[in-house]
């Protein structure tokens, strides 16, 4: 079985599909939930959706900006799952009684949140994504490795190599340093009906 990898080197950007798509196949993955590690500098998005291609059915999520709710229930209409409109949590049965096993793809989970200092990301992946991997539903995270649970089995972590060139850099400017470390900040608008009449 070509197995996720716990070799720090990783495994290359353009096997991933491969890989994967070989494991998906293997089958018996209900429930469970694996890692796509990959470092900054590697086109996330292109390596996912290779790997949707190659897994029929799967369901791709961008986690960026959306809260760890919002992903699940983004994931859950994707997936074809009516929501319960009192809450509850009967979108767990549904997902028991599905025929066929099903593979959801949750793209950049490291950036879930408003912000960069957001606890949404990791509340994504420790806790939601584990709990929405239910009877039929594997699921394959993307994150940073930075941000793997510690306790993820090193059978569901796929390891990536760093990319062959190293990314150009950003000009070092410490007005651009700031601005990427900026949050957004609420601020009142002091116009009001009196500002159109000067």
């Amino acid at each position: 079985m070509p197995e996720p990898t716990t070799d720090t080197s990783g495994i290359r950007e353009d096997d991933v599909a491969w890989r994967v798509g070989t494991w998906w196949r293997e089958g018996g993955l209900d429930g469970r939930v694996a890692f796509l590690a990959l470092e900054d500098g590697h086109d996330a998005s292109a390596v996912v959706r290779r790997t949707h291609e190659h897994v029929p059915g799967s369901v791709v999520v961008d986690a960026t900006g959306l809260t760890a709710e919002q992903v699940m229930r983004q994931a859950l209409t994707d997936l074809g799952v009516e929501l319960p409109a009192d809450g509850s949590r009967a979108w767990r049965r549904v997902l028991g009684a599905w025929p066929e096993e099903r593979l959801l793809l949750v793209v950049n989970a490291h950036r879930a949140g408003p912000t960069r200092r957001s606890y949404e990301a990791e509340r994504l992946v420790t806790w939601t994504l584990p709990r929405l991997a239910c009877g039929r539903l594997a699921v394959l995270v993307h994150t940073v490795p930075q941000l793997l649970p510690v306790d993820a089995d090193a059978q569901t972590v796929f390891r990536v190599s760093a990319p062959a060139a190293a990314p150009e850099s950003a000009p070092d400017s410490r007005a651009l340093q700031a601005l990427a470390l900026a949050e957004p900040r609420p601020f009142r608008c002091l116009c009001g009906p009196n500002w159109s009449r000067r």
